[in-house]
């Protein structure tokens, strides 16, 4: 039960981290440093779109860990991919935070 309701608030958090993103649309430049493992220079910037793909591919790693978990018998495996989930959740959040953080005007 605890481990569906962390995969719910993981969810919640990608969720509200997108239309914080949608928000604050009118508030950003039209481009931002999303891809920091490219050398430097344009490589780097992306529109202001992009930076929705950090929440779109943790809530893809939560709905791919929800199927894991579904169909595996271990406890430990599911008490892995949980932990996994809040990782990946807090990553993305944090990398997505620190770019408005940046760059924005707010």
């Amino acid at each position: 039960m605890l481990i569906e309701k962390i995969e719910v608030a993981a969810a919640v958090v990608n969720l509200l981290i997108i239309l914080v993103i949608l928000l604050l649309q009118p508030h950003l430049p039209p481009v931002v440093p999303l891809f920091y493992g490219l050398p430097y220079g344009d490589e780097q910037l992306a529109n202001t779109w992009a930076l929705i793909i950090p929440p779109f591919v943790a809530l893809a790693f939560i709905g791919a860990n929800i199927f894991i978990s579904k169909t595996s018998k271990e406890e430990f495996i599911k008490q892995i991919l949980v932990g996994l989930t809040v990782v990946v959740t807090a990553l993305s959040a944090i990398t997505v935070l620190r770019i408005i953080l940046l760059v924005g005007k707010i």
